[in-house]
């Protein structure tokens, strides 16, 4: 399958991750790449972000293994307010994150931590191509 060719152009990703670090990177790394990034290090924010600003937001990028509430309850959520938009999951951890994500089958989208700027900017790409 070739790999969309969309700039990222005005694209703005919402990055739901507990650890301000990484969403500082991920931003830093996204922006690299021609997206605009808002970070939220808090789940419930992130939550009210991506509803709040539905028509700013054209993708998600969320850890798969945050507390109190993990990605895939997250991504439950998403769906219930935002079904359309893209989402990618990440996780720096166990295999078993990726398994439980995958059986929600309502993804593109998975990247393991860590990642590059050009494999980040690859996975929106493919988690926001038309199918």
């Amino acid at each position: 399958m070739p790999e969309p060719t969309e700039s990222a152009g005005t694209k703005t990703v919402l990055v739901i991750d507990d650890e301000a670090p990484f969403c500082l990177l991920a931003k830093a790394m996204l922006e690299s790449q021609g997206y605009r990034a808002i970070v939220s290090t808090n789940a419930v924010e992130g939550l009210q972000m991506a509803q709040e600003s539905w028509r700013k937001i054209d993708a998600v990028l969320v850890d798969l293994s945050m507390r109190p509430m993990n990605g895939r309850q997250i991504l439950m959520q998403l769906r219930q307010v935002r079904p359309m938009t893209p989402v990618v999951m990440m996780s720096g951890s166990a295999e078993e994150d990726v398994t439980a994500a995958n059986e929600l089958g309502a993804f593109p989208g998975f990247l393991q931590k860590p990642f590059t700027s050009r494999t980040l900017a690859r996975a929106i790409r493919f988690a926001s191509a038309p199918l």
